[in-house]
């Protein structure tokens, strides 16, 4: 049932005349910034985390963002940089559960 549903909306004529999207521009050739090399700070990491919404409903690790908040920013960053530092990330954090919710009208 599902997959019929699903089948169906991306079958449409309008979803398959679509243009393509335009491609994404490449990154310049002669820029010799290395984003990856820069430590973020703790400011940044706190500036990031008091934007982001405590109502998002949390992962498969069952941590809100607002236990993420109440966590010392210097703890967060080091955990951060190491994963960034050795290239890996804990498995449960590439885990994710994904709802698709319908409008209605579509």
């Amino acid at each position: 049932m599902v997959q019929g549903y699903y089948r169906d909306k991306f079958s449409r004529p309008e979803v398959e005349n679509c243009a393509a999207p335009p491609p994404v521009p490449l990154w310049p050739q002669n820029t010799q910034v290395d984003l990856l090399k820069d430590r973020f700070t703790e400011q940044e990491i706190g500036r990031i985390l008091k934007g982001v919404s405590n109502t998002s409903a949390p992962g498969p690790d069952h941590l809100q963002y607002a236990a993420w908040k109440r966590l010392d920013p210097s703890i967060l960053t080091t955990i951060l940089y190491t994963c960034r530092v050795n290239g890996k990330v804990p498995p449960s954090w590439k885990d994710s559960t994904t709802i698709l919710i319908t409008r209605a009208g579509m």
